[in-house]
């Protein structure tokens, strides 16, 4: 993750800030996992921080689930051209 800022977090008010503060430096990954236990955020991490390497180094917050994510750039309504 060299040269990703990224803030991992349960809560949901942060990323909100996060997203409408027009920032596009630091991206937010939120977890909405029904187990929370460290062994499994990490795994879900991994998989997230391999797959977005691009999106999290321009800004986004990613929302991490059970089975899937999703990606939205920074700061939020940013044209992905």
């Amino acid at each position: 993750m060299q040269g990703i800022f990224a803030e991992r977090t349960f809560d949901l008010d942060f990323a909100e800030i996060a997203a409408l503060s027009g920032g596009k430096a630091a991206s937010v990954i939120v977890f909405r996992l029904r187990n929370a236990r460290a062994s499994n955020v990490v795994a879900r991490l991994a998989t997230v921080v391999n797959g977005l390497q691009q999106e999290l180094t321009r800004g986004a917050v990613v929302t991490v689930e059970d089975s899937r994510y999703r990606v939205r750039a920074l700061p939020v309504g940013r044209d992905s051209t």
